[in-house]
């Protein structure tokens, strides 16, 4: 089932498109939020098992990586801009369609 299909039948059971819309950007939010917490996390157990391996040997010969945050934010909000720019493009490009035509679109 496709996403405009979703859409036709939230619009059938009577949701409001306010509704829809608040409903579709909280879903971005969290998998925004879900998967850059993860990468995150991921990151930094990567980075702390190779700093301490194979990175060790740099460090003694005077080469130091250091790990800034404002990296993090910055890539966090490219991030989370352009998906939730995309989200509402496709959302305001189907939300005012006709029901019948976002039900059909799944089939």
């Amino acid at each position: 089932m496709n996403e405009i299909h979703i859409l036709g039948i939230m619009r059938a059971i009577g949701y409001d498109k306010k509704d829809i819309k608040n409903i579709y950007i909280l879903e971005s939010t969290f998998i925004i939020m879900f998967t850059y917490l993860i990468g995150i996390i991921l990151f930094f157990l990567i980075y702390f098992i190779l700093k301490n391996t194979i990175l060790a040997s740099l460090i003694y010969s005077g080469i130091t990586i250091h790990i800034n945050a404002y990296i993090f934010l910055i890539s966090f909000l490219m991030v989370a801009g352009i998906i939730f720019i995309i989200s509402l493009y496709f959302l305001i490009k189907y939300i005012d369609s006709n029901i019948i035509s976002l039900l059909k679109s799944g089939e």
